[in-house]
């Protein structure tokens, strides 16, 4: 091959590799207090177009049914038309996530019990395009937090924590007997999930609890109490939130950097405080966005 074609073939593949869309994760926000600084409360939803992509991210508000959460979904849905979908709280391999779940089961009682994200992957299994979540598993959780100096019991700890403001908001545990039952059942299956041997019981979960700082009782857990924080004022149940939550955004990272590399419409449905987060990350990549809150 002459010369000037094997320049210009090593010149395209540069070319090729340099427009490539890379996520810079050190512009992650991870200070708390980033939603105060947003224009609209949640749901709403950016829309980034930088002449090539066109990213639309809706920022939930975790709440279920057909009201403004799941309708601001569906409108960024519709007007998109999106070729790929990622949703948040879904751990999932390939494209098309949807064909291992039963999608039909989150339409039940018109989405009584459906929020965004679950939603976002019902629409896109009845459009038939790409979806996938963004959550590493929690084998892969584990693995990240143990470098940074935490336990296998404060991952057993943290992730029953972290679901009793949802049990609570389902009227799941509505007295000390059927939060035990929930605990005890929670425990039970992380540790199957994180092979973890070592006995890690009720008991064991509320003297630990007790150690991480909270200022409420274990059964009225709530979010901000796992908020993920850093600062010397924080909590340690933060600070391992905050060492969880890195790991997720790396995982987030990665599946929309491979979205966008391959997709030119893509929609992103999480909960509105990534967005928050995410804001000089994307505008990086993107540009910056237009809010819009149609709901």
């Amino acid at each position: 091959m002459p010369l000037f074609r094997v320049l210009a073939t090593c010149a395209l593949a540069v070319a090729a590799r340099q427009s490539k869309y890379r996520l810079d994760a050190s512009l992650v926000d991870w200070e708390p207090g980033v939603e105060a600084r947003e224009e609209f409360r949640f749901p709403f939803a950016a829309k980034y177009d930088d002449g090539k992509k066109k990213l639309f991210y809706v920022a939930g508000d975790h709440s279920s049914g057909m009201g403004p959460n799941l309708k601001t979904v569906k409108a960024m849905f519709d007007e998109l038309k999106p070729q790929a979908v990622l949703v948040e709280g879904m751990r999932t391999e390939g494209d098309y996530a949807y064909r291992a779940m039963g999608v039909d089961d989150f339409a039940r009682d018109g989405f009584r019990d459906t929020s965004e994200s679950p939603y976002a992957m019902w629409l896109a299994a009845k459009a038939k395009v790409p979806a996938r979540g963004g959550e590493p598993t929690d084998k892969m959780v584990l693995a990240e937090v143990l470098k940074r100096g935490y336990t296998a019991r404060d991952m057993l700890g943290f992730f029953t924590v972290r679901m009793v403001p949802g049990w609570r908001r389902d009227g799941v545990i509505p007295d000390e007997e059927s939060f035990r039952a929930k605990a005890v059942e929670e425990l039970a299956d992380d540790r199957r999930r994180l092979g973890v041997k070592e006995p890690f019981g009720y008991a064991a979960l509320l003297k630990w609890y007790a150690q991480q700082g909270a200022e409420v009782p274990l059964r009225e857990a709530r979010y901000q109490d796992m908020g993920p924080e850093r600062g010397e004022q924080s909590t340690r149940l933060q600070k391992i939130s905050f060492a969880v939550d890195q790991v997720r955004q790396a995982r987030f990272n990665s599946q929309l950097e491979d979205l966008l590399n391959r997709f030119d419409r893509v929609l992103v449905v999480y909960g509105g405080s990534h967005l928050c987060r995410e804001r000089a990350m994307l505008e990086k990549a993107l540009g910056a966005p237009t809010n819009v809150k149609p709901y």
